[in-house]
């Protein structure tokens, strides 16, 4: 069975330390700790990761979205048949260190698109997973193209991974992944195609066909798919289907959970066991998560950007319950919050509209000119307790979504 490698000293009192930091920081009230204690381990010893991780295989997802969500599936896919360890939404290096050392046979790391060559080389990760890229965080995150060359880059150098799991309908996914000897293609769909719409290759206009296959003049193309999902479930490349329930609402999870099947089945796990532990995750990290508020059960949505906000306004279209949607503009949210103007708001048309959060008059501006009628209210949990007692759907960016979690004491 894979181990860690015998920690050296120095290994052993950089995670004593880093875990004493993170029970502080628990103690404190300052979240998980995860990250506190990953940095006071690595300050300790630079190169603890690589040292907890030993001979273990690693599993690295990443993408603009659906990372956290699709980390979960895959480790409670793999967890079916061997201890599974993974990190809780805490991608950047220092939010690694605690998952590594915990004991278990197989490690999954979600890991930040920008540091995804870092943590590949350092964690010798044998399977990586590409979800999707697309435009996030518009003041200070990378432009996604480079994001792709790092990706292209690390594919065709000598520390890459030994499997890809990738999102065949992606362009950019498609052309960082390049020649890469062996690639499982997941038809995964991607309803945003406005961060693609040349060819990443010759920068010409795509030709998309009715069905959402794609290629262009200069020869690239949607590869074909061995994984996909549709309403009969989940087809694998033996032309089975598997059907597909899960507790997570919307396509774009369904998507998810071909992406983490694809994995499970590379790691030698049965399908179908893996999608019905699969199907027994309610909720990511607060997200999904239906919560009693005086009568009214609050669903918990967030979004970030674009892309995701997008599918969840298809996810909300024909429901007829009321939404309050809250809008923050802080650091980790990204302070330009220009993009709502790419988001589909006109689709919540006809339901009882609340808009929220700090920049709740930007997006008042927005909802007005979609020709959505709405209230306008500061505090998101106050808005949804002023609704009738009934289902409510609220939808949050990371901080304002973080904010309602501690108001209704949301533990995950």
């Amino acid at each position: 069975m894979a181990t860690a490698l015998q920690p050296t000293v120095r290994t052993r009192l950089a995670v004593v330390a880093g875990r004493a930091a993170s029970r502080a920081s628990q103690l404190l009230g300052r979240g998980h700790g995860a990250v506190i204690g990953g940095r006071v381990a690595m300050k300790l010893d630079p190169g603890v990761l690589g040292r907890l991780v030993g001979d273990r295989p690693v599993t690295v997802v990443t993408g603009t979205n659906g990372k956290t969500t699709t980390t979960r599936l895959v480790a409670a896919g793999l967890g079916s048949t061997r201890r599974v360890s993974s990190n809780r939404g805490a991608n950047l290096p220092a939010g690694l260190v605690e998952a590594a050392a915990r004991p278990a046979d197989e490690l999954v790391f979600e890991v930040d698109e920008l540091y995804v060559p870092a943590m590949v080389r350092e964690s010798r990760a044998e399977v990586l997973v590409l979800l999707n890229l697309s435009r996030d965080q518009l003041d200070r995150i990378t432009e996604i193209r480079r994001i792709a060359d790092r990706w292209r880059e690390l594919l065709a150098g000598p520390d890459r991974p030994r499997t890809v799991i990738a999102n065949a309908d992606d362009p950019l996914v498609v052309w960082a992944v390049g020649d890469h000897p062996d690639v499982r293609w997941v038809g995964a769909g991607s309803r945003w195609g406005e961060d693609a719409a040349l060819c990443p290759e010759c920068a010409r206009v795509r030709h998309v066909a009715a069905d959402g296959t794609w290629r262009c003049a200069c020869g690239m193309h949607r590869p074909a798919a061995t994984w996909r999902v549709d309403l009969d479930g989940l087809h694998g490349p033996d032309g089975a289907v598997t059907p597909l329930r899960l507790a997570l609402p919307g396509d774009f999870n369904r998507a998810n959970a071909a992406m983490a099947a694809a994995v499970c089945a590379v790691r030698g796990v049965p399908v179908a066991g893996a999608l019905a532990a699969m199907a027994e995750v309610t909720d990511v990290a607060g997200r999904y998560r239906t919560v009693p508020v005086d009568g009214r059960d609050v669903r918990l949505l967030m979004g970030k950007n674009p892309a995701s906000w997008t599918e969840i306004m298809h996810l909300l279209d024909g429901v007829a319950s009321p939404v309050v949607v809250c809008l923050n503009a802080r650091g980790a949210d990204g302070m330009d919050p220009s993009w709502i103007w790419d988001v589909p708001f006109e689709l919540l048309a006809h339901r009882t509209v609340v808009a929220s959060g700090d920049r709740r008059l930007d997006l008042s501006v927005r909802l007005d000119v979609a020709g959505v009628a709405h209230t306008v209210a500061p505090d998101p949990v106050a808005a949804a307790r002023a609704l009738p007692v009934g289902p409510v759907d609220l939808v949050a960016t990371y901080t304002a979504f973080h904010d309602v979690l501690e108001a209704l004491d949301v533990r995950w």
